[in-house]
C-alpha cells in the first residue's frame, strides 16, 4: 500500500536533466523524522525532532535530538550514536556530496512556499546507488527540503526547515573521549538510519 502510494505520486511528474545544484558547504537546520511502518496489516507512525549539522569542508554531519546524537565522520568511516553516557560506534562508509550528481533527473517540479518556492524531486537511487526513494530540493537556491526512504515494510521521511548557513557550534562535532567502542548488534535509533544524499 505505501509503496503504491509512492509510486502514483512520483508517476503524476516528468523527468529532466537536473540543473547544476550544489548546496552551501555548512548549513544546520530544524529537523523532523517520520517513520511510517506496516506489518501484518497493521500501520504504526513514530517520529522525532531534533537539528542536521551539515560541515561539507570538515567532512562531517550530526544530528541532535532530546535522545540520541549522532555523528557521522566521512574521514573517519565512522558513525557515532551518543545516547547519555551511552556511546558506540559503527562503520559508516556512504560518500558525503555537496552537488547533485550530473546524471540524476528530475522526476517534478512543484510549487512550495509562493510564486518563487520551486521544489525539485530526484530519485533517490541517482545519489545513494540501490536506494529507492526521492529527494526533494528547492530552486534556485538549492536547499534540502526532503528526504524520503522508501523499504520493503517502511516509509521514512526527513524534513529541513528554518535552514541557516555556517555553523554556530562546532562542538557538536566532538565525540566523547576515550573512543566510542565498537559493535555489531545493537538497533539502530531512528535519528541514525538517516542516509541523506548529501551524506
Amino acid at each position: 500500500m505505501l509503496k503504491l502510494l509512492a509510486i502514483v505520486f512520483l508517476l503524476g511528474g516528468y523527468c529532466t536533466l537536473a540543473d547544476t545544484c550544489c548546496i552551501p558547504k555548512q548549513w544546520e537546520s530544524f529537523l523532523g523524522i517520520q517513520n511510517v511502518t506496516s506489518v501484518e496489516g497493521k500501520v504504526e507512525i513514530s517520529g522525532t525532532m531534533g537539528t542536521e549539522h551539515f560541515d561539507f569542508d570538515k567532512k562531517m554531519i550530526a544530528v541532535v535530538t532530546k535522545d540520541v546524537q549522532v555523528i557521522q565522520d566521512y574521514n573517519k568511516k565512522l558513525m557515532y550514536i551518543i545516547a547519555g553516557d551511552y556511546c558506540v560506534t559503527q562503520p559508516w562508509l556512504m560518500p558525503i556530496l555537496d552537488c547533485v550528481p550530473e546524471n540524476a533527473t528530475v522526476q517534478l517540479t512543484y510549487q512550495f512556499g509562493g510564486l518563487e518556492g520551486l521544489v525539485d524531486q530526484y530519485d533517490l537511487a541517482d545519489f545513494l546507488p540501490g536506494m529507492k526513494g526521492y529527494m526533494q530540493i528547492s530552486k534556485p537556491a538549492c536547499m534540502p527540503i526532503a528526504q524520503t526512504q522508501i523499504y520493503e515494510s517502511s516509509v521514512v521521511t526527513y524534513g529541513f526547515a528554518n535552514i541557516t548557513k555556517g555553523i554556530k557550534d562546532p562542538s557538536v562535532f566532538n565525540v566523547p573521549s576515550p573512543p566510542c567502542p565498537k559493535t555489531n548488534n545493537m538497533v539502530m535509533p531512528l535519528e541514525a538510519t538517516h542516509l541523506w544524499p548529501f551524506h
